[in-house]
């Protein structure tokens, strides 16, 4: 069975609200309410909508700001989710700003609930049209690069790989054991490396990194959500000048960052220091330190990092230790 269409409807009066949730539930979609703009964009985040249905005029964070915010920090979830505004009959203004801000459509209050349906189908069918294509170019392209990476790379790799075997095998003088040893290092390093090339060109995978790059979020506001979330932890933070902006949605981000630093102190570790910066390589490398009693570890941190491509490792120096986040190039976008 498919799963229903998931449509985010942000509207701070109730009453509308859930006359919009009770008539589109009816039409057999799934309905993800929200009373304002920040809480619209914690469930943009978590509960990843088809279609977003928001008020301009809110408390707290009103529509505007909301679609702002989406288009500096989710720009690639963004444009594969039309956006449309409910306002008030003859704002015009509201109408241009949006506009503006890439706002897809319009509904009109009092809400026409036969309009609303019409548009709603019809701007899901171009989005769903839309990914088709981009999907198949992207497809398109990774059996273009299949088909080139054999010829100009397994080929000479398999070569490396079948006469380091050969040569592992052959007998040798005990002067020359060494270059056996050689050998069998060659190809065990061919093997590993033919497999991380046919990991690489994986079509899902490639898919997968391309749907996450494009929601940028700056490296110092995640740095700040974490600070502002462990306001009541004894930690020192080290921030770089001028850090890129993270492919990354800072709302699942943060909290196992948070999380981390909580496990240190419950390890009741001394001096917790978070350093954050870009290494030589380009690479954003983000490193938590400290003199701890007892051991330390995340597995969802780490399941973290793996996912978004990059390295966790630990390492010890004397009386210290050092948990090093290492996030790839690739995911960073400068100013």
């Amino acid at each position: 069975m498919a799963e229903a269409i998931k449509i985010l409807c942000i509207e701070d009066e109730k009453d509308l609200r859930e006359n919009i949730s009770t008539i589109l539930q009816s039409e057999g979609f799934n309905i993800i309410q929200a009373e304002n703009g920040r809480e619209g964009y914690e469930k943009f985040l978590s509960d990843k909508p088809n279609l977003v249905l928001c008020d301009i005029n809110m408390p707290i964070m009103d529509g505007r700001q909301l679609l702002d915010k989406l288009n500096k920090e989710c720009q690639n979830q963004l444009t594969e989710t039309p956006f449309l505004f409910l306002t008030a009959f003859g704002q015009k203004d509201d109408k241009l700003v949006g506009i503006k801000l890439g706002a897809d459509d319009y509904i009109v209050k009092p809400v026409d609930f036969d309009i609303l349906l019409t548009t709603i189908q019809n701007k899901l069918k171009k989005s769903s049209d839309q990914k088709s294509a981009t999907k198949a170019k992207l497809i398109d392209l990774c059996e273009k690069v299949s088909n080139l990476i054999p010829k100009e790379i397994q080929q000479p790799l398999q070569n490396i790989i079948t006469l380091s075997a050969t040569l592992k095998k052959e007998t040798h003088g005990e002067i020359d054991k060494k270059y056996v040893d050689y050998a069998g290092k060659i190809y065990l390093a061919a093997l590993k490396l033919n497999a991380q090339i046919t990991k690489a060109l994986d079509k899902d995978k490639i898919i997968n990194e391309a749907d996450a790059l494009g929601n940028y979020v700056a490296v110092a506001d995640i740095i700040n959500e974490v600070k502002s979330a462990a306001d009541n932890q004894d930690v020192t933070y080290e921030v770089g000048d001028n850090l890129p902006q993270l492919a990354v949605q800072s709302a699942l981000f943060v909290p196992v960052l948070v999380n981390y630093l909580k496990q240190h102190e419950l390890a009741e570790t001394k001096n917790i220091k978070m350093n954050v910066f870009e290494d030589y390589m380009g690479n954003l490398v983000i490193s938590v330190s400290g003199k701890a009693l007892l051991p330390v570890f995340s597995e969802e941190l780490e399941e973290a990092v793996n996912e978004l491509g990059g390295e966790f490792r630990i390492q010890d120096d004397g009386d210290e230790t050092y948990h090093i986040i290492s996030l790839p190039k690739y995911l960073l976008k400068h100013q």
